[in-house]
C-alpha cells in the first residue's frame, strides 16, 4: 500500500500514432499533477509520433508490439509482467482493444483499479468494422465488472455505448481539453503563413484539418467548395493532414477542374497547427461519421476562429452558438454556412471568434479537464 499519498497511473493505449485519443493522452500527461499521479504509458502495438512526444515529457513509454486483433498468451503475459514490475494504483485505458486487454491484465495486479476510456461515436454497420462491433459487444459484457469507471469523451459516445449494454452507472462524461496558451490568436502567425502561401492579407480563407480518410468526407467538402468559390471568388482553401498532398491522385482528382486550383493549398501533415489556424477566417469540419469530440474544432476555437461543423458526435455541443452546425453529407448546406460566416462584417466575425475562445476557456480548458481525470482516479482508489 502506498503511504505517500501518490496514485501511480499506468495508461494503456492501443497505439501511439497521430489521432484524437493519442493526442488527448499526450495533452493530459502535460497537465496532470505528476507528483501525485506519477505516470507511464504502455502501447499495445508500437511506439509512434505521439509516443516520442510523451517520452520528451520524461514519461516512460513501453511498446508491446502486439497485434491487438490476434493477441497471444505470450503477449498478454508480457503485459502482466510489465504491470507487475511497477504496480500502478490505477490503469487508465484508451480505446476498445486497450480497454479489454488492459482490463483483463489488471485482474492480475493486486489492488489495482481500472478506468476505461471511450473515444468513438459511431457503431453502425456501414462505417464500423465488424471486428470493432464485435469487441464492443464483448466489452459491454465485461463492463459489468472490469472497470471501476468508464470515461466517455462525448455525450453521444456515452449514450451509444449505454444503448449497446455498457454499464451506465459506471460511465462518466469528460470532454477533450484544449491548451489556450498554446492555441491562441496570433497575428504574426497569420501574416507569416499567408505570405508563405501567397494569400493576400484580406482574402477570405477557410481551412480543413483532417487526414485523407472516408470518415473526413473530403468529397463533400470539395463539392461544397465549388459553391463557396462561386459565391466568394477570392476565397482560398487551406487543407492539412495525412495524405493531403498533391501526390495523392484521389485527392487531386477532386480538385482538378476547379477554376482557381492555385487558391487550394495542400499542406500535408503539420506539426505546428497553432501556427496554421490563425491564418484562417473559418475552420470547417466535413466529417460524415465517427467524430466524438473533435480536437481540430476546439483548437481552432481556442485560436479565435469561428467554425462550421457537421453534426457528428458532440460537434454541435462544442461549437455552441459561436459558429454553425449542419447535417453531414449535405454540401449545399455546408457551403451556405461557410459563405454566411465569411460574408459577415469583419468585426462581427471577429466577435464570434472571441466568443469561441471564451467558450473553450469556460468549458474545455485542459487544466480543468485534467482535474476531472484526477478526480476520477482519486475516487476509485478511495478506501471503501
Amino acid at each position: 500500500m502506498d503511504t505517500t499519498g501518490k496514485i501511480p497511473v499506468t495508461h494503456i493505449i492501443t497505439g501511439l500514432e497521430t489521432g484524437g485519443a493519442e493526442t488527448m493522452l499526450f495533452r493530459l500527461l502535460q497537465f496532470i499533477d505528476r507528483e501525485k499521479f506519477p505516470s507511464r504509458v504502455i502501447s499495445i502495438t508500437g511506439n509512434g509520433p505521439v509516443g516520442s512526444q510523451i517520452e520528451a515529457l520524461d514519461i516512460p513509454v513501453f511498446a508491446l508490439g502486439m497485434n491487438p486483433a490476434r493477441p497471444s498468451i505470450a503477449d498478454f503475459a508480457r503485459l502482466v509482467r510489465e504491470l507487475k514490475s511497477n504496480p500502478p494504483a490505477v490503469i487508465q485505458t484508451w480505446m476498445y482493444h486497450a480497454d479489454l486487454i488492459g482490463g483483463l491484465a489488471g485482474c492480475f495486479i493486486p489492488h489495482v483499479k481500472t478506468v476505461w476510456g471511450i473515444h468513438n461515436s459511431t457503431l453502425d454497420k456501414t462505417t464500423s468494422k465488424r471486428s470493432t462491433r464485435a469487441i464492443v459487444r464483448v466489452n459491454a459484457v465485461f463492463s459489468r465488472f472490469l472497470p471501476e469507471k468508464i470515461i466517455a469523451c462525448s455525450r453521444v459516445s456515452q449514450k451509444i455505448h449505454q444503448d449497446r449494454g455498457y454499464r451506465a452507472d459506471r460511465m462518466v462524461f469528460i470532454p477533450n481539453g484544449f491548451d489556450l496558451e498554446d492555441f491562441r490568436p496570433d497575428a504574426e502567425a497569420r501574416a507569416n503563413l499567408r505570405a508563405e502561401l501567397g494569400i493576400p492579407p484580406t482574402a477570405p480563407v477557410a481551412g480543413l484539418a483532417a487526414r485523407f480518410d472516408p470518415q473526413k468526407d473530403h468529397a463533400t467538402f470539395f463539392a461544397a467548395a465549388r459553391e463557396m468559390m462561386t459565391a466568394l471568388p477570392d476565397l482560398h482553401l487551406i487543407l492539412c493532414g495525412d495524405g493531403i498532398k498533391p501526390e495523392n491522385p484521389e485527392l487531386t482528382a477532386m480538385i482538378s477542374d476547379f477554376d482557381k486550383p492555385g487558391n487550394i493549398h495542400l499542406l500535408g501533415r503539420r506539426a505546428d497547427m497553432k501556427a496554421v489556424y490563425p491564418a484562417w477566417d473559418t475552420a470547417v469540419l466535413s466529417s460524415s461519421y465517427g467524430e466524438a469530440f473533435p480536437l481540430v474544432i476546439g483548437e481552432a476555437m481556442a485560436c479565435g476562429i469561428p467554425c462550421v461543423g457537421t453534426d457528428v458526435g458532440d460537434t454541435a455541443e462544442l461549437i455552441g452558438v459561436t459558429g454553425l452546425t449542419v447535417p453531414p453529407r449535405e454540401p449545399g448546406q455546408l457551403a451556405e454556412a461557410v459563405v454566411s460566416l465569411l460574408s459577415m462584417p469583419e468585426g462581427e466575425r471577429l466577435e464570434l471568434g472571441r466568443k469561441a475562445r471564451e467558450r473553450i476557456l469556460n468549458n474545455f480548458e485542459i487544466r480543468k479537464i485534467a482535474g476531472l481525470y484526477e478526480k476520477v482516479w482519486s475516487q476509485v482508489t478511495e478506501v471503501k
